[in-house]
């Protein structure tokens, strides 16, 4: 077992202190504290990213016919529900993970976890910060807008 260079804890092979030293490795926790605040707001933004881009497809394949035949208002609602849902079910993946042996079903078991949360967190953005987007998603028109405009016209 190979030591870390800064703490001494036992740690694996997986993070190499630099690109020309070969025999000093660093734990987990020390490589997290090395990592810089810039690579981390990016990761952020590019799970947001995917998030929307995910929660986008799921508007176009499954909240649109639900719209057309329900109602904005029914699928507004499940489209919430899918988002707490998803939020929900990745801690439960999370918990099931760090029960099940195997590294290729526990691969499995957080990448499902990783997918949902990210529709979740995806779902929920649409729908609460760019409601108009999601209107626009689903085909619904602005009835109140265009109500006002055809009460006006009529005066």
């Amino acid at each position: 077992m190979v030591q870390c260079h800064e703490c001494g804890a036992p740690c694996g092979k997986r993070h190499p202190l630099g690109w020309m030293n070969n025999h000093d490795f660093l734990c987990d926790k020390c490589a997290r504290k090395r990592q810089s605040n810039g690579i981390k707001a990016f990761g952020g933004f590019l799970f947001l990213l995917f998030a929307v881009a995910l929660s986008v497809v799921v508007a176009i394949t499954v909240l649109k016919p639900i719209a057309t035949s329900s109602g904005y208002d029914t699928a507004k609602g499940l489209s919430i529900g899918l988002g707490i849902g998803g939020v929900v079910l990745f801690f439960v993946l999370r918990y099931i993970a760090g029960k099940t042996d195997g590294c290729l079903v526990r691969m499995i078991v957080k990448l499902v976890g990783f997918i949902s949360y990210a529709l979740g967190v995806g779902l929920l953005f649409l729908t609460f910060l760019m409601e108009g987007q999601l209107k626009n998603l689903v085909g619904v028109k602005d009835s109140n807008n265009n109500a006002a405009v055809e009460e006006v016209r009529a005066q």
